[in-house]
């Protein structure tokens, strides 16, 4: 289970690629990079 601030920085860093990429990369993102 992830932490609170891990849970926190992923939502950022989805909230800030859905501008610029598709929402499968940033499912795939995700789970292969902290951001």
């Amino acid at each position: 289970m992830v932490s609170n601030a891990q849970a926190y920085t992923s939502v950022l860093c989805v909230s800030v690629n859905q501008q610029h990429i598709s929402q499968r990369h940033i499912i795939v993102s995700h789970y292969t990079s902290p951001c």
